[in-house]
């Protein structure tokens, strides 16, 4: 069965959208060429953001792979749960993000910013622990 992981919105998220919107709403009161321009092209990006923060997700599937779905602007990534060395918690105090840093591959890093940390790395480490058997299982036969 399929687990799914939702985006945790951290402070900054909630900070850099408004500033952009901030933003975009200056040049546009301005009413110059370039401000439109600028504020139009700020309202985009501030779409952009605001479109990752609602539908990224991170899904274990039952085929054992990690796909993390970052919205309808970009592509969906998969990993392999086999191939993902290292999954831990990170915290970046300052700007108070909280995120899980994957090591996979060779030498690859990827974040994920799921709400529940710790049930996302027990998850993976289920799924780890059943490839494993499934492999071992089917080396035997």
């Amino acid at each position: 069965m399929n687990r799914t992981f939702h985006y945790h919105v951290s402070p900054l998220n909630w900070i850099a959208v408004i500033g952009v919107a901030a933003a975009a709403l200056f040049f546009l009161w301005n009413r110059t060429a370039g401000g439109t321009i600028a504020g139009f092209l700020l309202i985009m990006a501030d779409v952009t953001m605001i479109e990752r923060i609602i539908h990224t997700t991170y899904t274990f599937t039952d085929e054992g792979m990690l796909n993390i779905y970052k919205g309808r602007f970009s592509r969906t990534k998969s990993i392999p749960v086999n191939e993902i060395t290292l999954a831990r918690k990170t915290r970046i105090t300052f700007l108070m993000v909280r995120y899980v840093l994957i090591e996979y591959g060779s030498g690859k890093l990827t974040s994920a910013m799921p709400t529940d940390e710790d049930g996302f790395i027990s998850e993976l480490h289920r799924r780890q622990k059943e490839v494993d058997k499934l492999i071992f299982d089917n080396e035997k036969d």
